[in-house]
């Protein structure tokens, strides 16, 4: 329980078996590939003759531009292929194959071609909505000037008039009128006016043509410029026709793609393959190799590592490879990466602690221990039996009828565990959807100074529980200052205002309030001490301490903290009680009807804000409250070499 304890597994195989070697490690999903490069540059060991690294970017970066084509082509297909219902493709089993049965289902297909077929399909819909788009841009003119009842070119042909067809913007269009207006014979009128622009016809005598240029050149008017056959009114129902038989082409060619699942489903195959192969040939560049044989390594838990090599010689000629086996030296402790190995019930809670941090390999998993208030501090929040029968309901369904990625089964998982703190809560507190059970321990609403109490003993206790582990990591390390600065100073000050605290409330004993206030003043003495003796400039030490005095207001924070616990379980109560108050008050018939409807409804967006706040608020109680007491993390995360298993499983 806790941090799993790894191994350096090394092979010496020959070159003829080398993607075997991969294969094998790839399917267990269970060694990270050292790079030997780097192994070798660290220890300043020279490369002997014979040895060397394979470079295979080349190959990588092909693989990545396959893998980047086939995702873009999935991507264009998933938008038309139909898509089964969001429950149904939740149920619906994954196919399984082994990395050699893949590789030769995805050999039946040159995937090339399925990319050209896909690329033309696109560039074809592309081609179709580019023509498209122009004759809505056409249509757009055309509309604006379809009440033209000429054609712009024959007005050249009249001697004693100039006739014009242009626009001119929006604010200096009555200026131009009014501007117009002022000449003998000159007349405007509008033809069109839109957001931005008037359509104007101008006509003016032959004899005040210079006078109207210097208007419309002063005004920013813009000729018409008209390169159709046709009058607008008309070339508008020929744009029409060609759009409709252009919406008729692509409507044709979308339900064309529909039967295009058999290629989408290939080219899923086909990315898994590229997946795997790319980061086998990424793994290639990471172990050393001579004419004949090959040396690969990698780190690996301890307990598998017996599987680990069966399988790899099952895959294998094991007459033609040697397995070395090397615990963990000191210096290498920080290249270790770090996995986390708790029991079935804790596991899913892992997550947490890995969102926060992972510890290093010779750190301290926190897991179990906060495991247990997890469960505690939601349930809390969330205090309700229906509430809870209703979350574990889901994840249990979910968790036994669909086909899961191993994050969302490890999500759900832990969801189910927190339903059980929300309904023995709402046992305790006898809520069920809101409504008041026939039992309970005691009232929420009726004793929040009693429920707020528990919360802040709880907290206390979880406080307490993170120092202990503060002290004890410090004595590990015979780091016996820091034990009692971090640690136990502040546990036993914790304790000291806990006991006054119990006193003023409970017993009100004079010997017992005295007992509290040496706790505290004794400890706070005690940093005094220590700082002064463990510091090598005293006056440092004492400033060090006064300032560690102000840390004191920050411990009670984190301690009134734990009162949301309280804060979060009244609020969700009472929002239920609310929502069935304002139910209760409609007719019968409504409160039949309607009003069921409107029970789902509200109840619903009560369970979702109220398991918002309990997760969010639990997730800081240890993070801040608890983590924050002992917690280092910087440990390397386990990246092992595993197959991508995003639309299929792997034996």
């Amino acid at each position: 329980m806790g941090i799993a304890r790894m191994k350096k597994l090394t092979l010496l195989a020959e070159q003829k078996e080398k993607d075997n070697v991969l294969l094998a490690m790839q399917e267990m999903h269970n060694i990270e590939v050292i790079s030997l490069r780097e192994v070798l540059e660290k220890d300043e060991v020279p490369l002997l003759d014979g040895l060397h690294f394979e470079e295979s970017k080349e190959t990588v970066g092909q693989l990545t531009q396959n893998l980047q084509d086939i995702r873009y082509a999935i991507s264009f297909l998933d938008q038309y292929v139909p898509k089964a219902s969001l429950f149904k493709s939740m149920q619906k089993k994954r196919p399984v194959y082994s990395l050699a049965d893949l590789e030769v289902k995805v050999a039946e297909k040159d995937f090339k071609t399925l990319l050209h077929r896909v690329d033309y399909m696109e560039q074809t819909l592309l081609s179709l909505e580019e023509d498209l788009n122009e004759l809505k841009k056409e249509e757009e003119f055309f509309r604006q000037w379809q009440h033209l009842e000429f054609m712009p070119s024959e007005t050249t042909a009249l001697p004693h008039f100039n006739i014009q067809v242009g626009t001119i913007e929006n604010e200096r269009a009555q200026l131009f009128e009014d501007r117009l207006n002022e000449l003998d014979s000159a007349y405007a009128e509008d033809i069109y006016q839109s957001r931005d622009t008037w359509g104007f016809l101008v006509v003016v005598r032959a004899d005040e043509v210079d006078e109207s240029k210097e208007i419309l050149q002063q005004n920013g008017f813009q000729p018409l410029k008209y390169s159709y056959s046709d009058l607008p009114k008309e070339e508008l129902k020929a744009n029409l026709a060609k759009q409709k038989q252009i919406l008729e082409k692509i409507a044709e060619e979308k339900e064309s793609l529909k039967f295009y699942r058999d290629t989408r489903d290939h080219l899923r195959l086909t990315e898994e393959y590229f997946y795997n192969k790319r980061e086998r040939e990424k793994a290639k560049e990471l172990m050393v190799n001579h004419e004949f044989v090959f040396v690969i390594s990698g780190w690996t838990e301890a307990d598998k590592i017996d599987s680990h090599i069966e399988h790899i010689e099952q895959n294998c000629d094991n007459q033609a490879i040697a397995f070395f086996q090397f615990d963990v030296e000191d210096e290498e402790i920080d290249d270790v990466p770090t996995v986390l190995d708790n029991p079935a019930l804790v596991k899913p809670f892992e997550s947490i602690t890995s969102q926060f941090g992972l510890p290093k390999y010779d750190g301290f998993d926190p897991t179990p221990w906060y495991y247990p208030f997890h469960i505690a501090f939601f349930g809390m929040m969330s205090a309700d039996l229906g509430y809870g029968l209703l979350l574990w309901l889901a994840t249990w369904y979910a968790l036994k009828y669909f086909e899961l990625s191993k994050g969302m089964k490890s999500s759900l998982q832990l969801f189910n565990q927190l339903s059980y703190g929300t309904m023995a809560f709402g046992l305790v507190f006898g809520s069920f959807m809101g409504l008041d059970l026939p039992f309970r321990v005691m009232n929420l609403t009726d004793n929040v100074i009693t429920v707020m109490g528990i919360s802040v003993a709880l907290g206390i206790i979880h406080m307490l529980l993170g120092y202990g582990i503060k002290i004890y990591l410090a004595m590990k390390e015979k780091d016996y200052v820091s034990a009692y600065l971090d640690g136990a100073q502040w546990a036993l000050i914790l304790l000291g205002i806990s006991v006054i605290g119990l006193n003023m409330v409970f017993f009100n004993i004079d010997w017992l309030m005295t007992a509290g206030i040496v706790l505290i003043l004794g400890n706070v003495l005690g940093m005094f001490l220590v700082k002064i003796f463990s510091n090598k400039n005293k006056l440092a030490g004492i400033g060090q301490a006064a300032f560690g005095i102000m840390d004191i207001a920050g411990m009670v924070g984190d301690l009134v903290s734990y009162t949301r616990l309280t804060a979060l379980a009244v609020s969700g109560a009472n929002i239920g009680m609310a929502f069935n108050l304002i139910l209760g008050l409609l007719p019968p018939l409504a409160r039949f009807s309607i009003g069921v409807i409107l029970f789902v409804l509200l109840h619903a967006l009560n369970i979702f804000i109220t398991y918002l706040g309990a997760y969010v608020h639990t997730m800081r109680l240890e993070y801040v409250e608890f983590f924050g007491k002992f917690f280092d993390g910087g440990g390397k995360e386990f990246k092992p070499l595993k197959t991508l298993e995003k639309y299929i499983w792997t034996k």
